[in-house]
């Protein structure tokens, strides 16, 4: 099973690779895409200048996009293809992160990662939510390697791409502080400060950049202006079927009733092994989505919304992955997988079909 089920990872992986870039010309460039264009085409010092007053997240990403346009052009599909690299290699990561717990369930976490309408929506974006995507996914696999197995090289591992994720945007934090704390719990603290550390020195570094941001204009005011229950129901929504798309009401509909259904299974279902390792991902995600949803609650800072906490997807898919592939799931687990995987495509090629969506 471990050979066949690598095979078929790897040919998930084409599949996301080909979905990806086949259609990165497919959308128009919006607004924030042409504020990362705008500012890539600068020099590197005067990007990095104007990053306080034209961005809201650290400076990665924009580093990174800027060096890779030199090599690819300065074009949409050049600005796009690193989104689209990023996205596909998010597949094998979540495979391996749901490999940890079984073979099948890392073939429905990368299954769910090739064709979830969001993730290929952050792919074809020339913003910095895919790379966000695979490092946060990244910390989480290194995370589960390390409570299974821990070693110093394992947590640094952990700490340096958490490090990398919050250099991309702030809201990794948000990740970091639970995977620290499980973290600590089972290994000790004095083995987590050294790394821990080096993350926090870097949350400290970037603060007055974050507080500049934050002073600099009202880039977050379309978020305080929209209902924060609206804004809860649209994560639920953008994390199963998408941002947006044909007949939101019903796939959204249709999309719930599949995740209840896998949830359902993995409550009653999964094995002594599967609960425990749901349990950890799932408290990382509640956490992760908790934290930032009470700083937007008490005013405090309001920016709760799909688009600051998608890096939560990753513990999220393997959580539904669990919930596919739990061992006495059998032909219900499958059913289920197979019913939400094809809403997602469809909801992938009305989008790209539909003029009204371009």
């Amino acid at each position: 099973m471990g050979t066949r089920a690598t095979q078929i990872a790897v040919g998930l992986t084409l599949a996301a690779a080909a979905l990806r870039f086949a259609t990165l010309d497919v959308q128009s460039i919006w607004l924030d895409e042409a504020a990362t264009i705008a500012l890539v085409h600068r020099g590197f010092s005067g990007m990095l200048s104007h990053l306080p007053s034209s961005e809201s997240s650290p400076p990665l990403y924009y580093v990174l996009v800027w060096a890779w346009t030199k090599v690819f052009g300065a074009g949409p599909l050049g600005f796009r293809s690193f989104s689209a690299l990023a996205g596909t290699a998010t597949v094998p990561v979540l495979y391996v992160g749901g490999r940890s717990i079984s073979p099948r369930v890392g073939l429905w976490a990368a299954a769910l990662a090739t064709v979830n309408p969001a993730l290929y929506y952050y792919s074809q974006e020339a913003r910095c939510y895919a790379l966000l995507i695979l490092l946060c996914a990244g910390a989480l696999v290194l995370w589960q390697r390390a409570l299974q197995a821990p070693s110093t090289r394992r947590v640094a591992l952990w700490a340096g791409v958490s490090i990398l994720a919050l250099l991309t945007h702030y809201f990794a934090a948000f990740l970091f502080v639970p995977e620290a704390i499980v973290l600590a719990r089972r290994l000790g603290w004095r083995r987590l400060l050294a790394p821990s550390g080096a993350v926090v020195a870097v949350g400290v570094a970037l603060l007055p950049l974050a507080i500049r941001q934050r002073e600099g204009g009202r880039k977050a005011a379309w978020i305080e202006a929209t209902p924060l229950h609206t804004r809860i129901a649209q994560t639920a929504k953008e994390f199963v079927i998408g941002v947006y798309g044909p007949l939101e009401i019903v796939t959204a509909a249709l999309g719930g009733l599949l995740v209840l259904g896998l949830l359902t299974l993995l409550l009653r279902r999964a094995g002594a092994l599967e609960r425990h390792a749901a349990r950890d991902v799932a408290l990382v995600a509640a956490v992760a989505l908790l934290l930032p949803l009470a700083g937007s609650a008490t005013h405090v800072v309001d920016v709760f919304d799909g688009r600051n906490v998608i890096g939560t997807w990753g513990a999220a898919g393997i959580l539904f992955a669990i919930g596919l592939g739990c061992a006495r799931a059998s032909c219900a687990g499958a059913l289920l997988g197979l019913c939400l995987c094809a809403l997602s495509l469809a909801v992938i090629v009305g989008i790209d079909v539909g003029p009204g969506y371009q």
